[in-house]
Parts: structure tokens; sequence; C-alpha cells
């Protein structure tokens, strides 16, 4: 990484149970970073996707007691880490998986991750207890 071309924020989370507020907090916290950096509408659009399903999904299923949201422009790219120490998951294998089980069985849900890895490169690994995912956005 160019320190000299990049930007990185970082904003946590830690609490028994993660709540919706702390989905609503990224939001505001990237809308800012955004117009303070000049991000274009589209790609600014593309980032809130990504935040809502990858926030999302940590809240709702992941049981993590620790998150956080790391918000990187590079050489005029953003790009996000993600790191929760909720229960292991890779939304680059599985998720792509879960959408197909829900569309052969007629059940709802399974397209976010899916979704984030149409709109981002992304990449996941499992390190120290935590989940970290990285979305580089296309």
């Amino acid at each position: 990484m160019d320190k000299a071309n990049t930007i990185d924020e970082v904003i946590k989370f830690s609490a028994d149970k993660l709540s919706f507020d702390m989905l609503d907090s990224c939001i505001v916290k990237f809308n800012e970073f955004a117009k303070e950096h000049e991000i274009d509408p589209k790609t600014t659009s593309v980032s809130c996707i990504i935040i809502d399903e990858v926030v999302n999904n940590i809240i709702s299923y992941s049981g993590a007691k620790n998150f956080e949201m790391r918000m990187v422009l590079e050489d005029g790219k953003v790009y996000f880490i993600f790191r929760d120490n909720g229960t292991k998951y890779d939304p680059t294998v599985d998720a792509i998986e879960e959408a197909k089980q829900h569309q052969n069985d007629g059940k709802p849900g399974g397209y976010g991750a899916s979704i984030i890895c149409t709109l981002a490169d992304t990449t996941y690994k499992y390190e120290d207890g935590y989940n970290v995912l990285e979305t580089h956005i296309k």
C-alpha cells in the first residue's frame, strides 16, 4: 500500500450483542468519508450496498461481539476490510452454494453475499479467531 496515496479509516464496535444501530453508523461514516474524499456517486452507492449486506449478515447471523470496518481509498479506488469474531463463514464460497440451494428449494434468502461478490472483488480468510472479508469495488 502506497502510504502517500492512501486514506485509511477504521470504525469499531464491541458489545455483548451487536445491534442494527451499528449498521446505520457504518453507512453514515462511509457517506462522510465519501463526501470528504469526493468519491463518485456510483462507487458510493455500490459501497453502501456492500456495507449494508455485510454488516446486516454479521449482526443477524454471526453472533459476533467485536466488529470493525476499515475503509480505504487508495489511488482513487475504494476497498473495505470487515473483521468480526463471530461464527466462521466464508461468503465467497458458502453464499453462492446457499443461493443455489435456496433457488432450488424455493426458499428466500442467501443472495446478499452473492451480491457482494458480484459488486466487488472479494477475498476471505479466517485469522486469529476473526472472519476477515476484503472487498475491492469493481
